[in-house]
């Protein structure tokens, strides 16, 4: 059942994407930058962290709700 809801909202995220651990449950939202031709700035940095909280915020009771 997580694992549908995680698909279900992975299909529609512009950046990054939600992980689930098997073994353990551990839930978790991913993204990444390519730092290869520039250096990473506390405002790139601050923008990554926003949007890895904000999904978790807009995401994370709809999982809970499967546990309930």
């Amino acid at each position: 059942m997580a694992a549908a809801l995680m698909a279900e909202i992975n299909y529609d995220l512009p950046v990054g994407n939600f992980e689930l651990d098997l073994e353990d449950g551990e839930l978790r939202f991913r993204t990444a930058l390519r730092l290869a031709h520039s250096a990473l700035d506390v405002a790139t940095l601050d923008d990554l962290v926003t949007v890895n909280i904000g999904e978790m915020i807009e995401h994370l009771p709809k999982f809970e709700s499967l546990f309930q």
